[in-house]
């Protein structure tokens, strides 16, 4: 590694200031540990960093790193917003704990970690640089949003299933209609054939005392002829069937429509 001024504290190699031995296992086990782990001095120069972090930003060696800054590895907006976190906690003295961002790596792929910074302190007191560790956090996030989406798609399926099963109650109770409707048809229509029968017979009858027996006689049949039109329309609807799609006379259809209706309309008017 290069020759550097170190922050108190530091030997030369950016390790603490232990024996040979010592900082050799100190370096194997930093640059063991999957997170990145780097320092930074006052001015925002690397004086330390691990494996991991030197394949994050793409650097070969040590002495790729020392001495750079965060705008040597990274676009200016993310490295000035890395900068603009290291004025805040070199000022503050408080952390930056567990902070979830994107960045872009060395081949620019867009990646999130999470990142943990911590004041750097000499002997008495003094901050002299930033600790920091960096965990990549991408398949996290992916497998979150992979959750959401599927979540979404689940919350779709449910709704699309419960308005299905909304339609099919709704057939069940149209069936239940028709079958009550079909029913009712049936017994309506056996008394309307034995007034029928009545009315025809006394139509034969000679009614000279009383002339407007006729119109009466009249004006029943017409009423069994249109309570016959609607309990066939009852029948009509009740019965299953494959509907077809032919030209239908308007007129025709408005007629039918009105005799279903006639008896609200005239209650209604009433």
């Amino acid at each position: 590694m290069s020759e550097s001024p170190s922050p108190a504290g530091l030997a030369a190699d950016g390790l603490p200031g232990y024996g040979s031995r010592d900082r050799d296992v100190l370096r194997t086990l930093v640059d063991s540990l999957p997170d990145s782990i780097y320092v930074k001095d006052a001015e925002g120069h690397y004086i330390l960093d691990n494996l991991a972090h030197r394949r994050r930003v793409g650097a070969k060696s040590p002495d790729d790193v020392v001495g750079k800054t965060v705008f040597d590895y990274f676009p200016r907006e993310i490295a000035e917003r890395f900068h603009a976190d290291d004025e805040v906690i070199l000022h503050s003295g408080l952390p930056l704990l567990n902070r979830e961002e994107p960045i872009v790596d060395e081949d620019g792929t867009r990646r999130w970690i999470s990142t943990t910074k911590v004041p750097f302190r000499d002997s008495d007191g003094r901050i002299m640089g930033i600790v920091c560790l960096s965990r990549d956090i991408t398949e996290e996030k992916r497998a979150k949003e992979d959750l959401l989406q599927a979540h979404a798609r689940l919350k779709k399926a449910h709704e699309d299933l419960r308005a299905l099963q909304m339609q099919l109650v709704e057939a069940e109770k149209m069936k239940s209609i028709g079958r009550l409707a079909a029913g009712i048809a049936h017994e309506v229509r056996n008394p309307l054939a034995i007034i029928t029968i009545g009315i025809d017979y006394l139509s034969q009858l000679d009614f000279n005392k009383d002339p407007s027996v006729p119109g009466i006689i009249h004006e029943i049949s017409g009423a069994i002829l249109r309570a016959d039109r609607i309990v066939r329309g009852l029948l009509d609807f009740s019965a299953p069937r494959q509907l077809d799609v032919d030209l239908q006379d308007l007129n025709v259809v408005i007629e039918e429509a009105l005799n279903l209706t006639r008896g609200t309309l005239l209650a209604k008017k009433n």
